[in-house]
């Protein structure tokens, strides 16, 4: 995903009264610091904030008081925004302007003073009419508006000077950045450090304002460019804008000119660029006229293959030699002979020295040879100036050493590349190419040898004669197993995790049962013990029972003994009845209280032994439960590994496959020239493609597509353009830099390009990113404070393919897919990040927990982690399986506004308002490398997947490159400079 947030608004000035009478006189402007008067506005309808007062925001103050960079933790862009205020209290009191921070400070009646000056976007003070707008929408209670349409839009241009950077993106291979600096989208080549495009919307171009075009080439949005992201293979951008996202491609393959000969082995441009020289196996050197490739003279004479072809300086003289043992000269303008070198053997390849009064020949009896040129038609030279051997097998070719033109590279059938001194002849270097060399080339300043034969070119190192890089293979299919190579690996550590999780829910399930069987056991047992418990319990109560009986019994004697006295006779025998009856009755109550303890024991002891057993059938099922989750989830383990173990063999197997179809285009490499600006490197294959390399590192750069033969030479012409020569009888000339080209427009109308009334944007898009196998594009966006809109866009068809209703419930500032295709990331203004099924739209998971707006999110590439950034200064770390936050990264000052994972491991990139751009590791939360300069705000970084290299962009609108190694900067791209006049951008 490439994306960011930005923080002001669309400029979409000016006033629009579609039902008012409002007339403003010519407007006063007052002096920096004059208190402004506010005029007296009368309108024959109540004041709209959107239609009247929002757009006059946007162009003075929302620049820097936005939902994104609320200044003093203001945001001018909403009303509830306006009357919540910022750190000094409420912006508006409703109906009371005089108690208005904000109609104060515009009105300039004391400090602070809004819009300060000079500031850097040319904003001006408000004008007394303005003012006296802003006065009558707050003495009216500071409605919120109704809202506007497309058609209600008043487009004016921005500000000169306003170049901010709010979007930066990185192509997949790491050579292309892009940035929105402004409404304008620029795109660099990275390996050249060269600026490569500036994209153009055509659309824009015929608007006219006060009578002069409002947009010059190179506009390619209305608005700031507030998203931008690239496809897997870099040739499709996505830009951001207001209610519109637009789709620009970058041509591959574009042949600017095709010309149909016999098969050429060699070809040469004249220094004036007007003119190709062929030679092939007919015998001849033919003449094509570059600027159209219509056919020139034939130049016959040569009694054998021609092998190599060259033009003089002047232009005026073409040089060709031939299996012949001939060395040949034209004139370019009549097509006559112009002399001849004879060599007493096969001429393999020719160059001129540095003055151009000497012919080199590699020839094929191990010699080089240099030759005088001739004088005239009439000369003949066979006589050569000096002869140079070492060589074992026939020389191949040949080329002189620039700038200083002493020395002199060779090559040949002996499979050796060597360096000569020119003046004397003697070998200075000698480096093994380890093929038969058909090809040597010298990089224009001196710093880079190549050569090639066999199925790679080599580049080498001068100054130590060391190998730099062995070039082979082709570029796309190398990206292909390059690819297919990490999914395998993502693969690969997915189920070794798998494999790892079975493991340690294997130990689980063995745990959990030996639980189980634990618990069972002490279940058991306390079940044995509850009938002598019960017995027990209920002997002691029936003892109990006949003891309180015998107590009720003897208790009864002494009752009637005494009730007996009362009528007996004999007193003394009554008095020793009772007697004898208390005597009992105490002996049984004596004994009642041992069976009474007996009792109450024994049926706590039974009670104890029920609960006990009671405790233990629950701890069985609990145990029993637990067990039954384990096994469940080792089921679940083994089934997803199983599908990870799938998944794995089709990444091995996808892998071979492109691993064998990259094998098969490495070919038979034929040539090779260096680009004159010393920076590219080009070779032509038998695997009918044309490479280009880095020329200082070797790292591929592009292919080139087209021939339906091997490439048997190349050249470049006097522009730059690459020139080859096939065996399918072709000649062409290549554009290394084809135009971009705008392809679509989401959310615009079909017939009117800059129509987007009907958009299903609601408003500004401002988060982007392409699906791994770049068929779909995910879209974040939404009304601040009302709506947070997530969609998912077809991009062949450039229709919607789903819409995620409720997605967010404020604007979404992040989105990226992961690499699998299967779910969705989002973070947005709500504080939420979220993961969405793609396939069935649904919600995945929720994760809460930043106390600000989460500004960016970010997948690993295995997807089992996931980072977020937040408006609360702070990175966070998720784990998707659980749901739980890992950690918490702090550090910032500011908003953290980016970041993004690097290649496949664990570190991230990101940004910050605090001016710095920073490496961390997720995994334990450190800062190992911070990149400064930025002078202002950062909204955007990226790093190229080796981390070699990071790219950011800010308020300060430069484009920033550092070493990623390091910390230091490579180079730095400045916006355009501000019209000299423009004060207020001065600071």
């Amino acid at each position: 995903m490439r994306k960011q947030f930005c923080r002001s608004t669309l400029i979409a000035c000016g006033f629009v009264f579609l039902s008012s009478s409002l007339v403003f006189a010519e407007d006063e402007k007052p002096e920096k610091g004059q208190t402004i008067k506010p005029a007296e506005v009368k309108l024959d309808r109540p004041v709209d904030f959107d239609e009247d007062i929002l757009p006059i925001l946007e162009e003075k103050c929302i620049a820097c008081h936005n939902l994104a960079d609320a200044e003093n933790d203001l945001s001018l862009e909403d009303v509830p925004s306006i009357l919540k205020g910022g750190k000094a209290g409420p912006a508006v009191v409703a109906k009371d302007p005089e108690k208005s921070l904000l109609y104060n400070v515009i009105a300039r009646t004391g400090k602070p003073a809004m819009p300060p000056l000079p500031n850097s976007i040319g904003a001006e003070v408000f004008t007394p009419e303005e003012l006296g707008l802003l006065r009558l929408w707050i003495t009216e209670g500071a409605q919120a508006g109704g809202g506007g349409t497309m058609e209600e839009i008043q487009w004016r241009p921005l500000p000169s000077g306003l170049n901010p950077i709010y979007s930066v993106t990185l192509s997949a291979d790491g050579q292309f950045a892009a940035c929105g600096r402004a409404n304008r989208i620029v795109v660099y080549h990275l390996p050249s450090q060269q600026q490569i495009a500036e994209l153009t919307d055509p659309a824009l171009l015929d608007i006219q304002f006060d009578g002069k075009p409002m947009y010059q080439p190179g506009a390619s949005h209305r608005d700031f460019v507030r998203s931008l992201a690239f496809n897997d293979d870099g040739t499709l951008l996505a830009s951001g804008g207001y209610r519109t996202v637009k789709l620009w491609q970058r041509p591959r393959d574009v042949v600017k000119l095709n010309i149909e000969t016999a098969a050429p082995d060699a070809v040469a441009v004249s220094p004036d660029g007007k003119w190709l020289a062929t030679g092939a196996a007919d015998k001849s050197v033919k003449l094509f006229n570059l600027a159209d490739g219509s056919p020139g003279a034939v130049l016959n004479g040569a009694g054998d293959r021609i092998t190599s072809v060259l033009f003089s300086a002047d232009s005026s003289k073409v040089i060709a030699s031939s299996v012949d043992k001939t060395i040949r000269l034209w004139n370019v303008a009549d097509a006559a002979a112009a002399g001849q070198v004879t060599s007493p053997a096969a001429v393999n390849d020719i160059a001129l020295n540095k003055d151009g009064t000497q012919i080199i020949s590699a020839d094929a009896d191990n010699m080089i040879r240099v030759w005088p040129v001739p004088a005239d038609a009439s000369a003949a030279v066979t006589a050569a100036a000096k002869e140079i051997k070492g060589h074992e097998k026939p020389v191949t070719a040949v080329a002189l050493i620039t700038p200083a033109g002493e020395k002199l590279l060779s090559g040949s059938d002996d499979g050796t590349v060597r360096v000569w001194n020119l003046a004397d002849g003697k070998q200075l270097q000698s480096m093994a190419h380890a093929a038969p060399v058909t090809e040597v080339a010298v990089r224009p300043d001196g710093g880079r040898f190549v050569s090639t034969g066999g199925n790679s070119a080599k580049l080498w190192n001068p100054a130590d004669a060391k190998l730099v890089a062995e070039l082979k293979g082709e570029y796309r299919s190398a990206r292909v197993v390059a690819q297919r190579t990490a999914d395998e690996s993502i693969a690969k550590s997915l189920l070794a995790g798998a494999k790892k999780e079975i493991e340690a829910r294997e130990k689980t399930v063995t745990k959990t049962a030996e639980a189980q069987t634990k618990a069972k056991t002490a279940q058991e047992e306390a079940a044995k013990k509850i009938p002598d418990a019960q017995a027990a319990a209920k002997k002691a109560a029936d003892a109990k029972a006949a003891n309180d009986k015998k107590v009720a019994d003897a208790q009864a004697a002494v009752k009637a003994a005494e009730e007996a006295k009362k009528t007996a006779e004999d007193k003394a025998a009554a008095d020793k009845a009772i007697a004898d009856a208390t005597a009992a009755l105490k002996a049984a109550q004596a004994e009642q209280k041992k069976t009474d303890k007996a009792a109450k024991d024994t049926a706590a002891a039974a009670k104890k032994v029920v609960d006990a057993d009671a405790a233990a059938k629950k701890a069985f099922a609990s145990a029993e439960r637990a067990s039954q989750r384990a096994v469940k989830k080792l089921e679940e383990a083994k089934a997803a590994h199983a599908d990870l173990d799938v998944a794995h063999k089709a990444a091995e197997k996808t892998l071979a496959e492109a691993t064998a179809a990259g094998a098969a285009l490495v070919k038979g490499v034929r040539g090779a020239v260096f680009s004159a600006d010393n920076k590219t490197l080009i070779t032509v294959s038998d695997n009918n493609t044309v490479q280009t390399w880095n020329a200082e590192s070797g790292t591929a750069l592009e292919s080139f597509h087209g021939h339906q033969g091997p490439v048997t030479a190349v050249a470049l012409t006097a522009t730059g353009d690459i020139l080859s020569a096939s065996a399918d009888n072709t000649i062409k000339v290549w554009d290394r830099n084809p135009s971009w080209k705008i392809v679509g427009r989401l959310g615009a109308s079909a017939d009117e390009p800059l129509n987007v009334s009907q958009s299903p944007f609601a408003d500004r898009i401002l988060a982007l990113d392409f699906s791994s196998d770049g068929s779909k594009l995910a879209t974040g966006g939404g009304e601040p404070s009302r709506s947070g809109e997530l969609m998912i866009w077809d991009v062949a068809k450039q229709t919607p393919l789903k819409t995620f209703v409720d997605a967010h419930s404020d604007t979404v500032f992040g989105v990226e897919f992961s690499r699998d295709g299967r779910y969705l990331l989002s973070g947005a203004a709500d504080k939420f990040a979220k993961i969405f099924d793609v396939e069935s739209g649904k919600p995945f998971k929720s994760f809460e927990g930043h106390t600000h707006h989460v500004l960016g999110v970010a997948w690993r590439a295995d997807g089992l982690i996931f980072a977020s950034a937040g408006a609360d200064n702070a990175i966070k770390v998720w784990d998707v399986t659980s749901g739980e936050q890992k950690r918490t990264i702090g550090g910032y000052s500011k908003q953290v506004t980016s970041l993004h994972f690097i290649g496949l491991g664990s570190n991230i990139v990101s940004s910050g308002g605090d001016k710095t751009v920073r490496y961390h590791k997720t995994d334990n939360g450190q800062n190992f490398r911070s990149f400064s300069g930025g002078t202002d705000y950062m909204y955007s970084a990226d790093a190229t997947a080796d981390e070699t290299v990071v790219v950011a962009g800010g308020e300060d609108g430069v484009l920033r490159i550092w070493n990623g190694a390091d910390g230091k900067v490579i180079i730095n791209f400045d916006p355009p400079k501000p019209p000299a006049d423009n004060s207020q951008a001065k600071k």
